[in-house]
């Protein structure tokens, strides 16, 4: 047996938690993100007319960051899933923050801000998404 066929299996057994780019890149800066938001939400005075608007971007906050950490226990070779989860949640994320700018609850400069760095998560993570899907197409194909 080739030892190089076993590295290169074992590499798609890897967890994303031991991809340091994945880690640095992907879930610090999600991390930050949210981090961001929270300081935020507890920095702005909440009348009875945000409190619900509040509740809601928290919410989506914290689902975000919980699929982030969903995403570092999962196998490379079968991650396309939960990551696919993990990108809905940062676009709940961000729709949910330009619905507060749009009401005045946050400023345009800030959302700006946020969404950027939203941007260049999810850009990063479609390659994560993307890496996996000839796999598939390729395992969907020989099962012909």
């Amino acid at each position: 047996m080739n030892t190089r066929d076993n590295s290169i299996s074992d590499n798609n057994f890897k967890k994303l938690l031991n991809n340091d780019n994945y880690y640095r890149y992907i879930f610090k800066k999600t991390e930050k993100i949210v981090s961001v938001v929270f300081y935020i939400l507890n920095n702005v005075e909440i009348d009875k007319k945000s409190e619900t608007l509040v509740s809601n971007i928290a919410s989506k906050a914290h689902f975000a960051h919980e699929n982030a950490l969903r995403t570092l226990e999962v196998k490379l070779v079968s991650s396309k899933e939960v990551l696919e989860q993990f990108a809905q949640s940062l676009v709940g994320l961000e729709s949910t923050l330009r619905i507060a700018a749009a009401t005045g609850f946050i400023g345009q400069d800030v959302l700006a801000t946020i969404t950027n760095e939203i941007d260049a998560v999810l850009r990063g993570l479609r390659s994560y998404i993307q890496s996996n899907s000839p796999i598939e197409e390729l395992s969907f194909a020989s099962s012909y």
